[in-house]
């Protein structure tokens, strides 16, 4: 916001570029974007010179002002402590609060498969889920609450995923639904495993543009 105030502070010849460089990507990351705000960091450097420029150019003002009416006696360092004062505070007040910070993770829990992440993650395993016990290649643990939730495998390499099927502390498998996103020996395992009683159905979901189904693996 000190941004757009200031730019008449700004010299002319640095407005535009730098009012380009950052607003566009500013209104981007608030209409689509804002459940990261990492996804705003590319437009802060030249958010930054741009109130830098205009702190300076606000400053020369009041000099200015300062010595046209004889109050230039006045240590400059003053004015600059008041703007300081007052940037620090409008800062604060625009810190993310709970509120905010709690839309963040809400809007994060529709990343990739919003349907899939509320039918066979949220709503199947709970609002947490950091055991490390899912085997898929989903990127679950993107996902709030779900930053440790998985062991990542490739479902194309078969003997990897047999491998890491048998592994003790695999109690979930989240794999694709159909074999063309697999492979026909991954597949064959899959059927191995449900067959032996090892793997159980849960449910399956389309809520992400591959469809996946969830099973329990038993140990």
């Amino acid at each position: 916001m000190i941004s757009l105030i200031g730019l008449p502070f700004v010299p002319k010849k640095y407005r535009l570029p730098f009012f380009l460089a950052s607003w566009p990507i500013v209104i981007l990351w608030a209409l689509f974007f804002t459940y990261d705000t990492r996804n705003l960091a590319v437009a802060l450097p030249p958010l930054a010179i741009l109130c830098g420029f205009a702190f300076d150019g606000l400053i020369q003002k009041i000099i200015l002002f300062m010595e046209r009416w004889g109050v230039a006696k006045i240590a400059v360092g003053i004015p600059f402590i008041l703007i300081l004062a007052i940037g620090l505070i409008i800062f604060i007040n625009l810190l993310p609060d709970e509120k905010l910070r709690q839309e963040q993770d809400n809007q994060k829990k529709s990343l990739f498969g919003a349907g899939l992440n509320q039918e066979l993650l949220y709503g199947v395993l709970g609002e947490t889920h950091e055991t490390a016990d899912i085997l898929t290649n989903y990127p679950a643990y993107f996902l709030p609450g779900y930053g440790n939730c998985c062991e990542k495998v490739d479902f194309k390499d078969s003997i990897m995923f047999e491998q890491k099927l048998s592994q003790s502390h695999i109690r979930y498998l989240l794999i694709p639904q159909f074999v063309e996103n697999l492979s026909w020996e991954s597949y064959d395992v899959l059927n191995r495993c449900t067959e032996s009683g090892k793997c159980a159905l849960l449910s399956c979901s389309n809520g992400y543009y591959i469809p996946y189904c969830l099973y329990t693996v038993n140990p």
